[in-house]
């Protein structure tokens, strides 16, 4: 069980920590966790993760209330983080997928940042089932758009409003797949997504699960607190996925996820950069000693 001190402690606060988890000791990654809300649940939340995630604690009103156990927390973004370093080792990508208002300019923010897909806004059906299909007509009908853009200043007042909101809603959805919009260019099916709030994005939690039928080897990260009975944590497979138990509903809990996952994909990244760069080098070399020879 928690300790009531540590609940109260103001020895970390936010004004006080950096957001860099791998420079904290473990009690000081727990306190930046609890100052940042990660412990506060939903006030109902399905059975099942209940009963493998929360502890009770007296408050500072001394009355008992149920909590997420945030050491339980540290140790499961721990393995996210493995399962990161496992899963793009050898190349590919990840998807962020959080659009809850609040949230999505933190997952954007931590895709962005790490190079990385992102779904910020409301899921399209059929984004990673029929993934090369749906994302690459919404990228040709934006350049489409872009290209008839020439001929904005003939349309009529109704034809420019028109195609201003189908331009805004195309190159909304294809922005996190593309680098840029003008020259569509996708990376193909990610091999990694990463969920905030399980309930509010389980159409994308059900075409992993699908995808996997088809023999698509995608992995999962899900960031929440299973706020109803619409999302049984047991729909996830526990050799592939990973549930992070959290408070889903606050930017600075949900920060201290996506941040932490996208320092780790950048940490992935920057050493396939290392490798890749040894191994052409180790080439070049081998390839001079021959024409030498």
């Amino acid at each position: 069980m928690l300790d009531k001190q540590i609940i109260q402690s103001d020895d970390v606060t936010s004004n006080d920590v950096q957001l860099d988890f791998d420079q904290l000791d473990h009690k000081s990654q727990i306190l930046l966790m609890l100052d940042r809300g990660v412990q506060h649940p939903h006030s109902s939340c399905h059975p099942l993760f209940k009963q493998a995630f929360f502890i009770t604690v007296t408050n500072e009103q001394g009355k008992r209330q149920s909590v997420i156990d945030v050491r339980l927390t540290l140790a499961l973004l721990k393995k996210a983080k493995n399962l990161v370093r496992s899963t793009l080792a050898n190349g590919g990508h990840a998807l962020f997928v959080g659009s809850k208002p609040g949230i999505s300019e933190l997952i954007k923010a931590a895709a962005a940042r790490s190079g990385q897909y992102w779904a910020a806004e409301r899921w399209v059906g059929g984004t990673l089932t029929n993934f090369s299909s749906t994302v690459e007509q919404r990228m040709q009908k934006s350049v489409q758009l872009i290209e008839d853009s020439a001929d904005k200043e003939t349309f009529t007042k109704d034809e420019r409003n028109l195609f201003t909101k189908e331009h805004k809603r195309t190159a909304k959805f294809i922005s996190g797949f593309v680098e840029n919009e003008h020259r569509a260019q996708i990376r193909g099916l990610p091999k990694l997504v990463i969920i905030v709030d399980p309930v509010a994005e389980k159409v994308a939690i059900d075409e992993v699960i699908a995808c996997r039928k088809r023999q698509s080897n995608i992995s999962m990260i899900v960031f929440g607190d299973c706020c109803n009975m619409d999302f049984n944590p047991r729909c996830l497979d526990p050799t592939k996925d990973i549930l992070v138990p959290g408070n889903d509903d606050t930017d600075t809990s949900v920060e201290v996820f996506t941040h932490v996952l996208a320092n780790e994909i950048l940490a992935v990244t920057d050493k396939r950069k290392i490798v890749g760069a040894s191994l052409e080098s180790q080439m070049l070399e081998e390839r001079s000693e021959d024409e030498s020879n």
